[in-house]
């Protein structure tokens, strides 16, 4: 038993390694593309505004809220301020990521040490070291690593029935790219269906907390200018990868409907006849599949809360991704480290949908490696409609697998009238 023990251990040390080698090297190879990228750009001047006294939304103009500018200053503050160069920056910022990205596996193992064997817990780490290592040029040069791994930390302490600690991480990774929000209500669905109400109030009040005092600086200093951030988004226009907009470019494509591109907000946007439609239902779809996402997560809690610890897990980390889910094809934005949030969680899943996610990986890679949405290139719309289809595909699996079984009594009753 000691000797399975240690091969196991070595197993699981081997494919950490594998994931830290294979990223540093991918990251190697690109660094001299992504130096100058819009993304690293602004990570590099926010954290040497910072570091000058400048503050940000009053001095600076920022397109995040306040937390996300620890992870942009970390690489300075690591390198004792003598990041200036741009390229020690950019490294030190990869070494960054691949700290994160690797947390999140340790972090994994700490989900599935609650109930799998270790033949499945080696499946969930190969499984995310493949989705990392596929998606790794947009995972290495992004700062969503830092948001994903509070939103792991959160899944983890809700089921280690730490509701103040979840909450809090949940609050910081709300206060450094806000969609952590989604997961607040499924979280207090599952305390609430397992009677933990003192849980759900400290697990408000950790969230709460967390993202009044990470934004409460800046508000004394910046006063009304904090809140510039959400005024940048709300001005976004559609996106190109995003689900309508992809749609609406094949459409284009197929001498249908007239369409143009733009560049603004760090992205490339399409402006169309049916944008303002689109832009006017897509909150509206939101809050409809959320509600729906909700009241079948209350039911599905409420009929596993008696059972195996395996099945309480699974169910949570289920219904995690669908929000997030639900969340991204509902965007008017949908940019490839996106694909970032879902991959800790999806490696948690069963098998087939571990495959299905690994080739939402790949599409995405390819969808953002080559050719030009500036020129709307067929080919490449065409990988950008397959990924967002997968993904949609990928989000209504999920849900229907994990329906309860007395909604699912339902349906069969209905197909059968």
């Amino acid at each position: 038993m000691l000797l399975e023990e240690r091969k196991i251990q070595r197993q699981i040390f081997s494919i950490v390694a594998i994931q830290v080698l294979g990223l540093l090297i991918v990251g190697l190879l690109t660094i001299f593309k992504m130096v100058g990228t819009h993304d690293l750009n602004i990570y590099y001047r926010s954290s040497l505004y910072l570091l000058e006294g400048k503050l940000p939304y009053r001095d600076f103009n920022l397109e995040y809220p306040p937390f996300a500018l620890l992870p942009f200053v970390l690489p300075r503050i690591v390198a004792l301020g003598l990041a200036k160069n741009y390229y020690i920056y950019a490294f030190l910022f990869l070494l960054e990521n691949i700290l994160f990205s690797t947390i999140n596996m340790l972090l994994l193992l700490r989900v599935v040490s609650v109930y799998a064997s270790q033949r499945q817990t080696i499946r969930v780490l190969v499984f995310y070291t493949l989705f990392t290592l596929i998606i790794s040029p947009v995972l290495l040069w992004r700062y969503d690593l830092f948001p994903t791994v509070l939103t792991v930390v959160a899944l983890v302490a809700v089921l280690s029935n730490r509701p103040t600690l979840a909450g809090i991480s949940l609050g910081l990774g709300v206060a450094a790219k806000l969609y952590p929000l989604v997961l607040l209500p499924v979280f207090t669905v599952y305390f609430f269906t397992n009677k933990s109400y003192r849980a759900i109030l400290n697990i408000w009040l950790g969230t709460i907390g967390a993202v009044f005092l990470s934004f409460l600086p800046f508000l004394i200093t910046t006063k009304d200018k904090l809140f510039s951030f959400l005024d940048y988004h709300k001005e976004r226009g559609l996106q190109i990868e995003s689900l309508p907009a992809g749609i609406i470019s094949l459409v284009h494509k197929w001498g249908l409907i007239e369409l143009k591109t733009i560049a603004g907000y760090g992205s490339r946007n399409i402006v169309s006849p049916l944008d303002n439609i689109v832009l006017a239902v897509l909150p509206l779809l939101l809050i409809i599949l959320y509600i729906s996402m909700l009241v079948s997560c209350w039911y599905r809690f409420r009929e596993e809360r008696y059972k195996s610890e395996l099945m309480k897990v699974d169910n949570l980390v289920a219904y995690t991704l669908v929000a997030l889910l639900i969340f991204i094809i509902t965007n008017k934005v949908f940019s490839p480290q996106y694909i970032v949030w879902i991959i800790p969680f999806a490696a948690l899943l069963k098998l087939r949908h571990a495959i299905l996610m690994l080739a939402i990986c790949i599409t995405t890679y390819i969808m953002a490696s080559f050719g030009s949405f500036r020129e709307l290139d067929y080919v490449k719309i065409l990988w950008l409609n397959l990924r967002n289809f997968l993904i949609l595909g990928f989000s209504i699996w999920i849900f229907l697998d994990y329906l309860p079984s007395s909604i699912n009594s339902v349906l069969r009753r209905n197909n059968a009238n």
